[in-house]
């Protein structure tokens, strides 16, 4: 009888080897390669945004403008390469940043992150907003937001994430709600597809940029 039940136990003990044997993972090198890009960065690249108007209860109203964003070039900034990312907005003066992709996050050359397609738990960035006279209007954090939530732009639907400032706005300044937030939306492989590019304290409403096409090389 014990003989049996060691036969038994043994042939168990193989059928359970041969189980796992079966159950063969593939190597790292044979599973599927997901490449993200948030914002491609090559020299040539745009993006053209149309503006809107967006009151308090989400209806956006088009203000008849255009702006847009280019790559011009690339340049070197303590022995790291660096994309020159032009912003042209008429009625808000043009603007530029030298920017990089640094493994799943974007960051400027003051080393700001501007971006992580990985951490939505961190606050990636603060800094406050200051009159001359000295008194802090709001202080202003930056984290990542909405994962995956589609967008809808003139140019067509995005699957996006989101970076989002929270402005707590002092009391003093407080009289028409103590918050504003600033979303800017990204697309794999496409870039900023709609972004928040004024908010003001005497009302909530805000005005938005979208995305009306773009090109990459």
């Amino acid at each position: 009888m014990k003989k049996t039940i060691f036969i038994l136990s043994f042939l168990s003990l193989l059928a359970f080897s041969a189980c796992h044997k079966d159950e063969e993972t593939l190597p790292e090198d044979s599973l599927p390669v997901i490449i993200e890009n948030y914002l491609p960065l090559t020299v040539g690249n745009y993006w053209i945004y149309e503006e809107f108007q967006i009151d308090t209860n989400g209806t956006a109203t088009d203000l008849g403008k255009i702006d847009s964003c280019y790559i011009e070039k690339d340049t070197l900034i303590n022995n790291k390469t660096y994309f020159k990312y032009c912003r042209v907005a008429p009625g808000y003066g043009s603007s530029i940043k030298f920017i990089r992709d640094s493994s799943h996050y974007i960051v400027n050359s003051n080393g700001i992150i501007l971006f992580s397609s990985v951490d939505f738990s961190s606050i990636l960035h603060t800094y406050y907003t200051i009159i001359p006279v000295s008194d802090t209007v709001s202080v202003n954090t930056s984290k990542m937001t909405d994962k995956d939530v589609e967008i809808t732009t003139p140019y067509g639907t995005f699957t996006t994430y989101n970076y989002k400032t929270t402005c707590a706005i002092t009391p003093a300044f407080a009289s028409n709600g103590n918050e504003r937030y600033w979303n800017t939306r990204y697309a794999n492989n496409v870039g900023i597809v709609a972004e928040t590019i004024a908010t003001y304290l005497s009302t909530p409403v805000f005005t938005e940029r979208r995305l009306v096409r773009y090109h990459l090389n």
